[in-house]
């Protein structure tokens, strides 16, 4: 069965409520922040003592896919830990923009899913260029924790000029209450937003604002 298939087929939406023109599937979103991550693709080995870490999907796209295909296998896992971030996937700028549109789609589902299984869920915040904007901020809630990736930016100017005016207009609209920034300091100014810097593959924080 494909991926559309199963999510008509099996219910993952027929259920759901559906908001805005894009009609994604709602995220409460949560004040809870985050102190420690552990990547997806290492839940199924990690101890009772990972279980206070916040999953996240930093990762290559294929070493998540399964999630989607699987949602109520893995959300069970997931559930183990302290939270869990909105699976990040791709939103490259040279996608066409039905892909992007579906893989935010793919992207709330999930969450929204976690939530219903009484997870606290950490959105991710997904774009590509200005002509993502118009649907990747859609229906989301204002005033809660978000994160976002910095890895792979700092090496390329046009990613890191399109990242800065990506986040510049997520703190418009969205107006968040903390962000966690998996990646190095690529020298954003978030204002008055408090942000926690994480590195990858370390428990090493910096935090700034």
């Amino acid at each position: 069965m494909s991926d559309i298939e199963n999510i008509y087929r099996n219910g993952i939406t027929r259920e759901i409520p559906l908001l805005g023109k894009w009609e994604f599937p709602p995220i409460i979103g949560t004040d809870d922040e985050p102190t420690q991550l552990i990547g997806f693709n290492h839940c199924l080995t990690a101890k009772k003592s990972d279980y206070e870490k916040t999953v996240h999907f930093y990762l290559d796209d294929y070493q998540f896919e399964r999630i989607w295909n699987k949602p109520e296998v893995y959300i069970k896992i997931l559930s183990k830990f302290r939270s869990c971030l909105t699976p990040d996937f791709s939103l490259y700028r040279n996608m066409p923009l039905a892909m992007q549109i579906y893989n935010v789609f793919r992207s709330r589902c999930i969450g929204y899913l976690m939530e219903q299984a009484n997870m606290k869920v950490v959105i991710t915040l997904q774009y590509s260029d200005p002509s993502s904007y118009e649907f990747c901020f859609d229906s989301l809630p204002q005033h809660k924790v978000y994160s976002a990736s910095t890895v792979g930016v700092e090496r390329d100017e046009t990613a890191r000029i399109l990242w800065k005016m990506g986040m510049i207009e997520a703190l418009k609209r969205l107006k968040p209450k903390k962000l966690i920034i998996y990646g190095n300091d690529i020298g954003f100014d978030f204002k008055d937003v408090p942000v926690t810097y994480i590195k990858p593959y370390e428990d090493c924080f910096k935090k700034a604002g």
